[in-house]
């Protein structure tokens, strides 16, 4: 459920939604959190989350084919990084 609620949140963000607002006073600030199942919502964060639900689900999984499929889908959402 978490990787649906994130990829959700991920699809919102790349839209161009506000996302979190900085924070301090402002008439445009959205209320409530600012993160969402403990990822903060700019795009870094439901990548970061999708990866690690993602990583989670391929350990759980018996059959090999499926946890390859879902290390593959992991390291597509895996936050970019730059070394």
């Amino acid at each position: 459920m978490s990787a649906e609620v994130l990829g959700t949140a991920l699809d919102w963000v790349l839209s161009g939604s506000p996302a979190a607002p900085s924070p301090g006073p402002s008439r445009h600030a959205l209320p409530g959190p600012r993160t969402l199942l403990g990822s903060e919502l700019d795009e870094r964060g439901p990548r970061s989350g999708l990866e690690r639900s993602h990583r989670i689900l391929a350990r759980l999984t018996q059959r090999g084919d499926e946890r390859i499929e879902l290390a593959e889908r992991a390291n597509r959402f895996r936050p970019r990084t730059w070394v």
